[in-house]
């Protein structure tokens, strides 16, 4: 599979980065957005059907949720911001009984939102990096990797930085839930500007080690 990264440039709406490919890309969900990944096939309890369908958070963070299956005996498909806690922290999700793939896949689902490194403290990257890997040897992993960098007109996280990106964040989880929840409503909301020069150029170094 042939890949390569792209970005859009000045005057778009947001500074994008994403996988394309000459075949479906594997790690990208089905349905509209374009990838063979069977997303679409996770079933979802009765009640949450409507809210956590894959195109209730796309795979291009448009709406500022991720798609993940629950691991445990549930397996459910699930929609959850970019301010849930494992995309503060920065952990993944990883499940072995994707439908479809199970027993020869194993599905790993990193959401993200951080401060990039030496950015203005108005300065936000939202990433969602999915891998699907072979379970059997020789190991072959398909990628897909998107972000976006906002400049927000009315949050900021904590400053002077003084670079030091660790010190950006406070030191409780809640309150560190709490500024992910507004930097997400300025996503949504579209109350920031486009990432340029060294912010754009410091939000690239955050995405190249996701």
């Amino acid at each position: 599979m042939k890949a390569e990264i792209k970005a859009t440039g000045k005057g778009s709406t947001t500074t994008q980065i994403q996988t394309t490919a000459t075949t479906k890309n594997i790690a990208l969900c089905d349905g509209d957005q374009g990838g063979s990944l069977p997303c679409s096939r996770v079933k979802s309890r009765a009640k949450d059907e409507g809210r956590h369908k894959p195109s209730e958070c796309p795979d291009d963070l448009s709406k500022g949720k991720f798609f993940v299956q629950e691991g445990g005996h549930r397996l459910q498909g699930k929609c959850f911001s970019l301010s849930h806690k494992s995309a503060v922290l920065r952990k993944p999700w990883v499940t072995r009984k994707f439908p479809g793939l199970e027993g020869k896949y194993v599905v790993l689902t990193k959401p993200s939102i951080d401060h990039p490194h030496k950015s203005h403290e108005n300065v936000v990257g939202f990433f969602l990096k999915r891998m699907v890997c072979t379970v059997d040897s020789p190991i072959t992993c398909h990628t897909h990797k998107v972000g976006i960098c906002a400049k927000c007109h009315d949050v900021a996280f904590n400053g002077p930085l003084n670079g030091f990106k660790d010190a950006a964040w406070p030191h409780d989880l809640t309150d560190k839930t709490a500024l992910a929840k507004k930097f997400v409503g300025c996503l949504l909301k579209k109350a920031y500007d486009e990432c340029e020069g060294e912010d754009l150029e410091y939000f690239h170094y955050a995405r190249s080690i996701l």
